[in-house]
């Protein structure tokens, strides 16, 4: 797979930020074992993308789920920090994932954190970023 990674233009600066990102689910919870789940999150990711595209120029290169956690090969612009979209597509995709699964609210969640706090990330440059993306789809197969 060819990744093509854009570079993007803001004002006088030329910017191209690649992140490999991975988190875990809270208590490593086995939930995207579940074919529903999984592909609710995936759709939920998707949206995400969707909706700040344009906003802040994010981009999702890859993405893949394991039982328990997520990798994503990310792009966005110079005006947002890695941890800021981090905490965008955790906070989001918790919102809608337990509204979606009550019973996931109920019985796994119920202190209304879906994520682990924490995250790993990698920056990449283009010639990274198409080894990596070849071993993530991979993941939970």
């Amino acid at each position: 797979m060819v990744v093509r990674i854009q570079k993007e233009s803001h004002s006088s600066s030329l910017e191209m930020r690649v992140v490999s990102v991975n988190w875990a689910v809270k208590y490593r919870h086995e939930i995207f074992g579940n074919a529903e789940v999984k592909m609710r999150a995936i759709q939920n990711f998707k949206d995400t993308e969707r909706a700040y595209a344009e906003k802040i120029g994010l981009k999702i290169h890859e993405m893949g789920l394991d039982r328990d956690h997520i990798h994503l090969v990310l792009q966005w612009g110079p005006a947002i920090s890695i941890s800021e979209v981090v905490r965008l597509l955790k906070g989001r995709s918790a919102r809608e994932m337990l509204r979606d699964f009550p019973k996931l609210k109920r019985e796994k969640f119920w202190g209304g954190h879906l994520w682990s706090p924490a995250y790993h990330f990698l920056t990449t440059g283009t010639a990274d970023v198409v080894g990596s993306h070849r071993k993530i789809p991979k993941k939970g197969q």
